[in-house]
């Protein structure tokens, strides 16, 4: 859930070597600005071939739930988001922007997965067989309601710490660390991002040091202070 996507792709061409057309992405998790409903990703090509991308959006209702959802559709409109341009070339070294619009207002958070994939070209070699590895990634973009706002409730129970979420929007969880009671171990807490209407839970590592614990929830460029007695 929420992972910028990596597919290893090989393909088999009429060469020995191994030909490398890296692709970056300058963000797997993107909000849409409330105000103007929009925002940029950058992609860049950090290898020595010419790449050629195809960019595809997709919404994802309840991601991470069993109630998933993947809706796809050609038309912006009716997905609700326009991604442009959806076909990139990009020469070695150089970067390119890629432009996210929200085409709708939304009352609740809807989250777009971006497909960033590589278009296989042929290989140069005088050799048989030959290979080229291809990298794809996903980013994750989110639309948020106008002045939304995650309210989180937190409790300690048997090891645990549980995370609900009652507010107007999704957050991220930056739980930090936990230590012994002795202060001599720590250990970093998996962070967590909470659906609207739904609760995570965190393993402790040292469930019996019941000492206060602060933690950070992020969102739309924001953060709250969130403590666990």
């Amino acid at each position: 859930m929420f992972r910028g996507l990596i597919i290893v792709a090989s393909l088999l061409v009429s060469g020995v070597p191994v030909a490398h057309a890296q692709l970056k992405l300058s963000d797997f998790f993107i909000d849409l600005d409330q105000q103007t409903k929009a925002n940029e990703l950058f992609v860049s090509n950090t290898g020595n071939e010419r790449m050629f991308l195809k960019i595809k959006a997709s919404e994802v209702v309840d991601p991470g739930l069993e109630s998933e959802e993947v809706i796809n559709s050609e038309n912006p409109r009716e997905l609700g988001l326009l991604v442009s341009p959806q076909r990139v070339i990009l020469e070695p070294g150089e970067e390119k922007r890629v432009r996210l619009v929200a085409l709708a207002d939304t009352d609740k958070d809807r989250f777009f997965k971006v497909n960033v994939t590589p278009v296989v070209g042929e290989l140069e070699t005088t050799e048989t067989i030959g290979v080229k590895l291809l990298v794809a990634y996903a980013a994750w973009v989110f639309q948020r309601p106008d002045n939304a706002e995650p309210e989180l409730t937190v409790s300690r129970d048997d090891g645990k710490i549980k995370i609900r979420n009652i507010g107007t929007t999704h957050a991220e969880v930056l739980p930090g660390k936990q230590c012994s009671a002795s202060g001599e171990e720590c250990d970093d807490l998996t962070k967590v991002r909470v659906l609207v209407g739904h609760e995570k839970e965190i393993e402790l590592p040292f469930p019996d040091n019941t000492a206060p614990l602060e933690m950070k929830a992020v969102f739309s460029g924001k953060s709250q202070l969130v403590k666990v007695e």
